[in-house]
């Protein structure tokens, strides 16, 4: 969620200093790389000691619901404090 619209600021941001957003750019990359490994880990690790995905399937459903919630809250309701 949001990805692209992550990468597309960091130039924006720094734009007074090309190289350090091409740096940032890099950074968040390879952090962003974690993300599948992270995915698989925790679905073994969840498949392991329940014997199903579903928990971990409600988890991310769970944080989804919140993380959705809190970006509606600070960036669309009406009269939030940093509007879109």
């Amino acid at each position: 969620m949001g990805n692209a619209a992550t990468f597309r600021q960091f130039p924006i941001i720094f734009g007074h200093n090309p190289r350090q957003a091409a740096g940032v750019i890099g950074w968040t990359a390879a952090v962003a790389a974690y993300g599948p490994f992270i995915f698989s880990m925790l679905i073994s690790t969840v498949l392991s000691a329940t014997g199903t995905v579903d928990s971990f399937f409600i988890g991310l459903t769970v944080f989804f619901v919140a993380a959705t919630f809190i970006n509606w809250w600070y960036y669309n309701r009406k009269n939030c404090e940093r509007p879109s």
